[in-house]
């Protein structure tokens, strides 16, 4: 169907809110600053989607000419053409232009998206939608349509069951709503991740678009709706967009304010002489709207695809964000005209469409299924020696996630496990202690997973000179300073001020001789080190220096500008061919943070006399501004931030020298 060539009844303004909530959303992902709130546009789109939704089947069921059939077929040869293109094309790019084992994970995504599932994957495999595993997957975006499709499953057979038993009015919609509106702000604050994107907590937004509609049309004459309630629905809508904090999963009934404004812009459509009405048919709103499902579809994995580019080749990842969302607009374009509109052709016989259709989703498939269960060799030439992680022997945290080292990028790392026997939360017993071991520790090791990196060499050295150690250390991203209250890294109640208190308590108990302290100082505060960072350490240490001889704060590494999101040794086989030469291998975007935070450390010694500075991070820079991750056939680095055992070995004389004698 042509873009002049509508249906009786065409609204050009709803394709309007169309266009403003996919310009929200574009402008968010290419860069969040720009507009905080514009990932709210989703929330628009799923009122809307209740709205046009409500209208065509209640419609359709008043006519007498309603079938499950139609419906649904109309919906797959509306959705799923574009969508399976695009997933092809994704996979493609992953690969065709990144590393080894890059389309693992878009692989397995693809298959859970064509199962209409991806919300679902992305709940349970990705995380918060603003955690870096989010934001660097293709097909994130996707969880939407996987609520979407979900409430097309369901919502069709329960307007009919009203519709038979005369009971489809407002009350029997807004019932539905308010409960789970009920769950979507008491899931908010006690279980964020998955409220939001699980549909029992996202439904209540469709059915608000539901109700707009059931309301609309329950009037036996149109409804009048005063001209102010139109453009206050429009200035609640923009406004969240502008104001609405992104980093907080935790909306809860600030999600009110968007979908409601939403519902009473779509409300107030109704008059083609109103001027808002004339405002939202603005003609390049309403051609972005006719393309926002193409748009939505094909920006975020070429936004993605342009930042990780960049990144590899040492551009800034805005730069390769901005032609990536570029790119996304012409592919949408031409996706829209090239694949949407053929196959809502009427003219072309359903079946050859539901053919094509068929074929496109059985390669589909397939090509997920070999994208996911296909996995490269990380070293396939061996050119490096078989590298250890020990850090998680000395975690005395309980484990958030235990299958974290089976993801791709420790691919190739061997990294022991803890016994089953030990005790679920060490740091209530006295932390992680040499087997057998009973003496009162004269050292103590104190900090985040990059504690625990150099955890195995203290534990060896300490060894050496027969010196009892325990150990404190913490992953899962939680600090080293006493700054701990209310973590939900630590899941009981009050259990990060609990794990605080225990360790000063065993240092008062201990008095030990020397306090390793170690941590990636750059992410102890938002925005950079400082204040924050400089406050926090000031108070850790005038708790810490009466209670120890000799506190040492080690300095962090830098951070690899890949690895966060890649196999390291398979990126540089990747980048190496064959080359003898090691490609070079730059710290991340956020190095000048890490240098500060380094300088808040080094002033530290001229206020606490018994502070010393271990210059671990010095090891591994080189003096062309790269970093120093391997060298002949050792590789020093596990990830992007922390060292293998092989790598805290070039440290080993730094901490030696701060051990105490025999």
């Amino acid at each position: 169907m042509s873009e002049t060539q509508r249906k009786p009844g065409y609204n050009a303004a709803l394709d309007g809110v169309r266009g403003l909530a996919i310009l929200g959303v574009w402008l968010f992902h290419l860069h969040p600053p720009s507009l905080p709130g514009g990932f709210l546009g989703v929330d628009a789109f799923f009122v809307l989607s209740g709205f046009l939704i409500h209208g065509l089947v209640a419609s359709d069921l008043d006519a007498e000419r309603f079938s499950f059939r139609e419906f649904y077929l109309r919906r797959i040869l509306r959705l799923l053409p574009n969508a399976t293109v695009t997933l092809l094309a994704t996979l493609a790019l992953w690969n065709l232009c990144l590393p080894p084992n890059s389309a693992i994970q878009p692989g397995l995504h693809g298959l859970f998206t064509l199962a209409n599932l991806s919300n679902l994957f992305v709940w349970r495999h990705l995380g918060s939608y603003w955690g870096d595993a989010a934001e660097s997957a293709p097909l994130t975006h996707f969880w939407s349509l996987g609520i979407e499709e979900q409430f097309y499953l369901f919502f069709p057979a329960f307007v009919v069951l009203l519709h038979r038993a005369r009971r489809l009015n407002l009350v029997s919609l807004a019932v539905p709503a308010v409960l789970s509106l009920a769950l979507w702000i008491h899931g908010s604050r006690h279980h964020p991740s998955g409220t939001f994107y699980l549909l029992p907590t996202r439904a209540w937004e469709l059915l608000l678009g539901a109700a707009a509609a059931q309301w609309l049309r329950s009037a036996p004459t149109p409804r009048h709706v005063p001209p102010g309630i139109g453009w206050g629905g429009l200035a609640l809508l923009l406004g969240s967009m502008v104001a609405v904090p992104h980093a907080d999963s935790s909306l809860g009934a600030v999600a009110l304010i968007p979908t409601v404004g939403t519902a009473a812009l779509l409300v107030s459509l109704r008059d083609p002489d109103h001027p808002l009405t004339r405002a939202m048919s603005w003609s390049p709103l309403v051609g972005l709207g006719l393309r926002s499902y193409s748009l939505y579809l094909w920006h975020w994995p070429l936004i993605v695809l342009g930042r990780l580019v960049a990144n590899d080749r040492e551009f800034p990842e805005s730069a390769g964000a901005l032609a990536g969302g570029v790119l996304g607009l012409g592919a949408a374009w031409a996706a829209y005209h090239r694949v949407e509109i053929p196959f809502r052709d009427p003219h072309w016989h359903r079946p050859r469409r539901l053919a094509w259709l068929s074929v496109g989703l059985a390669v589909t498939t397939v090509v997920c299924g070999l994208s996911w269960r296909h996995q490269a060799p990380v070293d396939p030439l061996g050119r490096f020696d078989p590298m250890t992680f020990s850090g998680r022997l000395y975690d005395g945290s309980t484990p958030q996630d235990p299958r974290w080292s089976e993801a791709p990028r420790y691919w190739g790392c061997r990294i022991p496990v803890p016994p089953a026997d030990r005790p679920p939360e060490p740091w209530r017993t006295g932390g992680i202690r040499p087997p057998g071991e009973t003496a009162t520790p004269r050292v103590v090791v104190l900090g985040s997973s990059h504690a625990l990196m150099y955890s195995k060499l203290i534990d060896d050295l300490c060894r050496e000179r027969h010196l009892p150690v325990a150990f404190l250390g913490a992953g899962n991203g939680i600090p080293a300073l006493f700054v701990n209250r209310g973590s939900p890294l630590l899941p009981a109640p009050d259990g990060g001020r609990a794990f605080d208190e225990a360790r000063k308590a065993w240092l008062r108990t201990w008095r030990p001789e020397v306090l390793f302290v170690v941590d990636r100082w750059e992410a102890r505060s938002p925005g950079g080190p400082a204040p924050g960072l400089e406050g926090d350490l000031v108070a850790f240490l005038e708790e810490v220096c009466p209670l120890v001889r000799t506190v040492v704060l080690v300095t962090q590494v830098p951070v690899l500008r890949v690895g966060e999101r890649e196999n390291i040794r398979a990126w540089v086989h990747w980048r190496r061919g064959a080359s003898e030469d090691l490609p070079r291998l730059g710290p991340d975007a956020r190095d000048a943070e890490r240098r500060a935070a380094t300088g808040i450390l080094r002033r530290m010694p001229e206020r606490f006399p018994n502070v010393r500075i271990l210059d671990a991070g010095t090891r591994f820079e080189q003096s062309d501004g790269s970093v120093r991750y391997a060298e002949g056939r050792r590789f020093f680095y596990t990830d992007d931030d922390h060292l293998n055992d092989t790598g805290a070995e070039e440290v080993a004389d730094l901490f030696r020298a701060h051990l105490p004698a025999r």
